[in-house]
């Protein structure tokens, strides 16, 4: 009879999505700086990592969707007990990483560990300008409203009929309630081009909701990033 294989206790993996490009070299930054050697998988649909010889030195992997992220950690959890997982995303596609965690944290023995939210860029604003026009009742309302509409639809299924039947969410809109609730679910940080929009008078609430979860992104580290974005293309190319 074969000897029984060993299971590990528990494991760190770090999984990187984004749909566009501002996140993307950010987390790129970040993956430089932490240094960290933990697993990680990393999904940029507009700029795919594919050299080998990089991945191979971050312990990362290059993965083409959210349902090959999910094939992938169950497949990582064959081998341990849990896995303690922070997800590097996109504040305003947060819904990618909606979709990713509805799915993995059925799998037993997942912990989400943390979140970190980077701006898309502009679209975040756009929306803070136009949610900043309702009145307060109305903000604490969507907020409130937001946070219950993020969790159902976490804890919905991946099948949109069952989740129909079930009365679980079918919508995450890219708005102000549905991208900031996520700290009310998980540890998050939210990575902002500018943290000082928030002092505007009409997002008050705004600021108060968030706060203790934001972080400015570092103006000398933005404008490092973009003399070095061609340097930094070369990598996701």
């Amino acid at each position: 009879m074969p000897p029984l294989t060993a299971i590990e206790p528990s494991f760190n993996l770090e999984i990187y999505i984004d749909r566009a490009t501002l996140p993307t070299i950010q987390q790129i930054a970040m993956i430089v700086a932490n240094k960290s050697p933990h697993k990680k998988l990393i999904y940029w649909s507009r700029h795919p990592l594919t050299d080998r010889e990089l991945l191979k030195c971050i312990n990362g992997e290059s993965c083409c969707s959210i349902d090959n992220i999910h094939h992938r950690v169950t497949e990582l959890l064959s081998s341990y007990d849990n896995c303690h997982v922070t997800i590097y995303g996109n504040t305003y596609w947060s819904k990618d990483i909606a979709r990713l965690i509805r799915r993995i944290s059925k799998l037993p023995g997942i912990n989400i560990k943390k979140l970190e939210l980077i701006d898309d860029g502009s679209s975040e604003y756009q929306k803070m300008y136009t949610w900043e026009s309702l009145g307060l009742s109305a903000q604490i309302k969507s907020l409130t409203q937001g946070q219950n509409n993020l969790q159902n639809y976490i804890s919905g299924s991946s099948n949109r009929i069952v989740r129909f039947l079930t009365g679980k969410s079918n919508k995450l809109p890219r708005s102000i309630e549905s991208i900031f609730n996520w700290h009310q679910l998980f540890p998050t940080t939210y990575h902002m081009l500018r943290m000082d929009y928030l002092e505007k008078p009409e997002l008050k609430q705004l600021k108060k909701h968030l706060m203790g979860n934001t972080k400015q992104i570092n103006g000398t580290t933005y404008q490092t990033t973009r003399l070095h974005r061609n340097k930094s293309y070369c990598l996701i190319n």
